[in-house]
């Protein structure tokens, strides 16, 4: 994982203070337009299989999209994750 490899180089620790919320703040502008397009269909309340089969992809990747996406922005669960974008008003 790239993580700790980044906050080695910049000469910071990963438990050093401002090394976690500002990196998940950056991303959060940084969405990939697939991730906002899953994002936004699973705010919509639809399923993973659902939102695979409207953008024409297999269950698998939605969840391997999402399981990277909880991992990014240090959430373990998906209700977790959509708290999080609600809160901060991140999707249109």
């Amino acid at each position: 994982m790239a993580l700790p490899i980044e906050h080695a180089c910049l000469g910071r620790r990963p438990w050093e203070p401002g090394s976690g919320a500002g990196r998940r703040a950056a991303d959060l502008q940084r969405l990939a337009p697939r991730e906002h397009d899953i994002l936004a269909l699973l705010m919509a309340d639809r399923t993973c299989r659902e939102v695979a089969a409207a953008l024409e992809l297999s269950d698998h990747t939605v969840r391997h999209h999402v399981e990277r996406l909880k991992l990014r922005f240090g959430k373990a669960t998906l209700h977790g994750l959509l708290g999080l974008l609600v809160e901060r008003h991140l999707l249109d």
